[in-house]
């Protein structure tokens, strides 16, 4: 039993690790396809932002084009909003353009067009493929338009039998015939009641076959891998008639059927000419999955003993969900849908819950199966983020979730093995126990006495030992307790300390833009609530730069350091507050300040700056100020960024207007700006 044991893990390891290798060679191909990475001197795709509105540009070595990044999509409602006229008239603000590698708008209630604008140059590859991975889409008619006009159009989708899709695939896959030098306008419109995720991608008829045939191959490796499992696991039922190997077995067959049903390959081979049965294969396969996972957990984990209410709330759970299956029937598709997620996604939570419990508890088997789990939702969750384009991976797009499936069943898998060796561990362990149990029977009621006198001997040393260590452990307790507290008491005064050096500026000593910005907000709510005025002066050194380009820098701080002191001596009431704004410009807060307030303090401030003589090194320099002022009393509906706003405007106006003065910004757009020179 243990040499079987090992091989069939050794197996198992085996074809993960091919399935793996063979989805890795995969995508390092479809990596090696990438428009433009070997062979064009430019991108295939640009920003969408160009004055042609172009998503892409296929040049003569164009292989791959993979579409999302700029592509631009318009919901629509109406009678007439499947007609190419419809979107052709909706106006330029109605579009909004795609900013990630996929497209991806969730549950949509409207139907949506999608454009691209794309030119040829001179090409090489005459007949191109167009593909949508997405085989679940209900409808999706295509328009080519080339140099403006139409060229061909296709209409698709999982609502119509496939023998009327334009090419024989379970992806949806247009032909397009492109000349060079060219300008190709494709429209596309999409309902759908699944979740609206587009994965365009474009290829030429060569490498298209190529990358085909090495994407069945995967496909192929991972079917294959999910029907190995599910026979083994069978094999293995029918010799041990363990029941949790059924319930495995059709947990991977559920599985195997939602990645065939996703993929469109049981619509395509098992019933093409029954769309609705494709459009509702998902929710009744991941049904399936429910039940079987369900019936795994009672057989391999007993939540019905080992947790029973958590099992009664998986079973409540398991009929919503049949429930909801049969009312997909007659109700809202995507409603029940988003109904159906959210209790899957319960029912998840809860079990993980239960799996935890059990894994603190001390059960290996639960252990084992929540470690198989957290590298499934690892790799959903690594999934999501790629198709989201959050952080795109071309391959976790592709086999993320692939990967995550396999290594979660081949931990089930162990876990199955792991549970039979460990019981016949325990049935030899229980026979050798009866067998020294009856040799040993005479000999264990002789010595039942001694060991008696040795356990109460031991359990008072051990008394003994325990009161020593808690009169150590109680005295060691009082000595931290003491250097805790000395050690907090430091830590205050140097945050206190610290809180003070952060405040100001170290070169000016004027408070920071940390310590204005949160007055700032402060005295805004401050005013609101009181409805006073709040006044800021933003002011700024005329021609600092010069200064430094003639003088150095040391200058420039020097005269900084000075119109700082000068600026102290002129406002010096207590709620008032300089700082440094940033480089030479000083903000100064005045709050419960009226607009002529303010102005009065901004022209003794320029006077007062005029008249101040600076010395350096047996020079004498003037300097000036420019100020910009604005005053308002603030309402809910207005933001503290519009004072800072106004007063910087106004600092600008007076820049222009010749420095050397101060102007208060309007408080109403019709009034004109108040100037105060004193060049």
């Amino acid at each position: 039993m243990a040499s079987n044991f090992v091989s069939a893990c050794k197996y198992h390891w085996i074809c993960a690790i091919w399935f793996c290798l063979t989805a890795t060679i995969a995508q390092g191909d479809d990596l090696a396809y990438q428009p433009g990475a070997q062979f064009d001197t430019r991108p295939a795709s640009y920003s969408s932002t160009n004055a042609s509105n172009n998503v892409f540009s296929i040049t003569p070595f164009t292989q791959l084009v993979k579409i999302g990044d700029g592509v631009r999509y318009a919901p629509v409602s109406g009678e007439d909003a499947s007609s190419p006229d419809a979107a052709l008239k909706l106006p330029p603000e109605a579009w909004h353009v795609s900013d990630s590698a996929t497209i991806s708008l969730g549950f949509q209630t409207h139907p949506h067009w999608f454009r691209l604008n794309f030119t040829t140059e001179q090409i090489t590859h005459k007949y191109w493929i167009l593909e949508l991975g997405n085989a679940l889409i209900d409808r999706a008619d295509l328009y080519l338009y080339r140099d403006g006009t139409l060229q061909n159009r296709w209409q698709t989708g999982d609502r119509l039998p496939f023998s009327q899709r334009p090419m024989e695939s379970a992806r949806f896959q247009f032909p397009l015939e492109l000349q060079p030098a060219s300008q190709y306008q494709i429209l596309l419109y999409i309902d759908s009641t699944e979740a609206l995720e587009l994965p365009l991608s474009l290829t030429n008829l060569f490498d298209h076959a190529i990358l085909s045939d090495r994407r069945a191959l995967v496909d192929g490796v991972f079917h294959g891998f999910l029907i190995i499992m599910a026979a083994y696991s069978l094999a293995l039922y029918l010799i041990l008639r363990d029941r949790a190997y059924l319930s495995y077995v059709a947990y991977v067959v559920s599985m195997l059927l939602f990645f065939l049903s996703q993929q469109g390959l049981l619509y395509e081979y098992f019933f093409p000419e029954h769309p609705q049965v494709h459009h509702f294969s998902i929710p009744w396969v991941s049904m399936l999955i429910f039940l079987s996972i369900a019936f795994f957990f009672r057989e391999f984990l007993r939540f019905h003993e080992t947790v029973p209410r958590v099992w009664q709330v998986y079973r409540t759970l398991l009929v919503l969900h049949g429930v909801l299956c049969v009312a997909l029937l007659f109700g809202p598709y995507q409603t029940i849908v988003s109904l159906m997620a959210l209790n899957v996604s319960l029912s998840m939570l809860i079990t993980v819950v239960a799996v935890c419990l059990l894994s603190w508890r001390g059960s290996r088997s639960a252990q084992i199966v929540l470690v198989g789990w957290g590298l499934l939702f690892t790799f959903i969750l690594l999934f999501v983020l790629s198709r989201t384009g959050i952080f795109y991976n071309d391959f976790l797009a592709s086999y993320g979730l692939r990967i995550g499936i396999t290594l979660e069943i081949l931990i089930f898998s162990f876990a199955l093995s792991f549970r039979i060796n460990m019981e016949r561990k325990e049935k030899e362990w229980a026979l050798n126990n009866i067998n020294q149990e009856r040799s040993e029977r005479i000999r264990a009621q002789e010595l039942a006495l001694q060991r008696e006198v040795e356990a109460r001997q031991a359990k008072e040393q051990n008394l003994q030992l325990e009161i020593r260590q808690r009169e150590g452990l109680q005295k060691l307790v009082e000595e931290r307790t003491t250097d805790l507290e000395r050690t907090l008491a430091n830590l205050e005064k140097a945050n206190r300390e610290l809180e003070q050096l952060s405040s100001k500026d170290a070169l000016t000593d004027l408070f920071n833009r940390r310590v204005f910005d949160a007055r700032l907000e402060e005295y805004w709510q401050l005013a609101i609530r009181k409805q006073q005025p709040l006044s800021l002066l933003i002011i700024d050194v005329d021609h600092f730069k010069h200064i430094n380009d003639s003088h150095g820098h040391q200058c420039g701080d020097r005269v900084l350091q000075e119109l700082a002191a000068l600026l102290r001596g002129l406002v010096h009431r207590p709620g008032d507050i300089i700082a440094r704004y940033g480089g030479e410009e000083i903000a100064i807060l005045l709050p419960e300040t009226p607009l002529s307030g303010a102005t009065y303090v901004a022209a003794v401030i320029v006077e007062a700056a005029a008249a101040k003589l600076y010395l350096w090194e047996r020079e004498t320099l003037r300097l000036t100020v420019s100020i910009g002022v604005h005053s308002l009393i603030p309402s809910p509906a207005e933001s503290r960024d519009q004072l800072v706003a106004s007063a910087d405007h106004a600092l600008y106006s007076a820049k222009q207007g010749g420095r050397n003065r101060w102007i208060a910004a309007p408080t109403t757009p019709d009034e004109p700006d108040k100037v105060k020179s004193t060049a």
